[in-house]
């Protein structure tokens, strides 16, 4: 994400953080960072997916 929209580490934690709801890593649950991974996951997964599209 950083380097496909140009998005700095710290914005993309901040979307992440606000898309599962978490205010301070430090005070999230372990459900919360749990969510937090699968997105990112499923985002990186879909714009891998729209990039191979892409390149065809």
């Amino acid at each position: 994400m950083q380097r496909s929209e140009g998005m700095s580490h710290r914005e993309i934690n901040a979307w992440l953080n606000r898309t599962v709801g978490i205010a301070r890593v430090e005070d999230a649950t372990i459900s919360q960072l749990e969510r937090s991974v699968q997105t990112l996951s499923r985002e990186l997964e879909r714009r891998s997916r729209r990039g191979a599209r892409a390149a065809r």
